[in-house]
């Protein structure tokens, strides 16, 4: 009973060897490249293919889950320590503002003489010493700022893009109504007692200290050396003779002396070392600067 059903699966499956006995070469190669085409496909389908690299998915996936999480946490710590900077600038903004606010409060009783200032070389804030000399002129019940002149960092063509701590400076300059300029000759003529402070570029002092002459400056603080040679003070001089005006010259300390005693008295103490420091803002990198600005040095001071 059990032959009729077993015949025809011998036969199917005779069949199916023989086929693939007999298979032509041809169709033999087709279907060889078929299998091999699927199994190719199969296999990169797994893979991101670059030119000639392959990269499997799922490292592939890895990868970039890793490196979106260390994106993540550069971000959150730039963004933590971009607030920490905020908050200190702000810090530093209202502390300003109110020192200079403060500076502002003149006598009420209105018996003090005041006196009119114009700061020539201003520069940037805690860094140079026209700013320092305005700080403690805005603290002068006696004392009235007439005006700011900043020939470098208000100039456009000298300074496109001035630091922001100047220009949130200048700012809260113009809201106290202290007018800002980048030019001597773009005051008004003095018509009451005014002093001026230069302290800009030791090359340049020559110009504003004859521009603040020509505006009728009563008294002026030259910031040593003064200028580039002794002649030049020398006419300078002669200039503020003519016409009357007091000028007051800015010192350094001449340090060889100390520094010889220093030296002397460190010889005749056994270990002992001389170190020297100083309380400019200067850091060593910018130090270049300063003597490129300022060839003359302290020597010619």
């Amino acid at each position: 009973m059990t032959i009729p059903f077993i015949l025809p699966i011998l036969a199917l499956l005779s069949t199916d060897v023989t086929a693939a006995l007999f298979e032509s070469k041809k169709k033999r190669k087709a279907r060889l490249a078929a299998e091999r085409a699927a199994i190719e496909a199969a296999r990169l389908s797994k893979l991101f293919v670059i030119g000639r690299l392959e990269l499997e998915r799922r490292w592939v996936y890895a990868g970039l889950s890793t490196l979106a999480v260390v994106l993540l946490a550069l971000f959150v710590q730039f963004q933590v320590k971009r607030v920490q900077l905020e908050e200190e600038e702000k810090k530093r903004r209202n502390n300003d503002k109110k020192i200079l606010w403060d500076a502002t409060k003149r006598n009420e009783n209105g018996k003090a003489k005041i006196l009119d200032v114009v700061v020539v070389g201003c520069g940037l804030p805690k860094a140079n010493i026209g700013w320092f000399h305005l700080m403690q002129l805005l603290q002068m019940p006696n004392v009235q700022i007439r005006a700011v002149v900043e020939p470098y960092y208000l100039d456009r063509e000298r300074c496109p893009h001035p630091p922001p701590s100047f220009v949130d400076f200048m700012g809260t300059l113009v809201d106290m109504d202290i007018p800002c300029y980048y030019h001597v000759g773009q005051l008004e003529p003095f018509r009451r007692p005014t002093l001026c402070i230069l302290s800009g570029r030791t090359s340049e002092n020559p110009k504003f200290f004859r521009e603040c002459l020509g505006l009728g400056a009563t008294h002026i603080y030259l910031e040593a050396p003064g200028a580039p040679t002794v002649s030049q003070l020398r006419e300078m001089k002669t200039l503020a003779d003519t016409r009357g005006v007091r000028v007051y010259m800015g010192y350094q300390t001449l340090a060889a002396k100390y520094v010889e005693n220093a030296v002397a008295l460190s010889r005749s103490i056994p270990n002992s070392h001389v170190f020297f420091c100083h309380n400019d803002t200067n850091q060593s990198a910018d130090l270049h600067k300063i003597f490129f600005r300022h060839p003359e040095g302290l020597l010619r001071s």
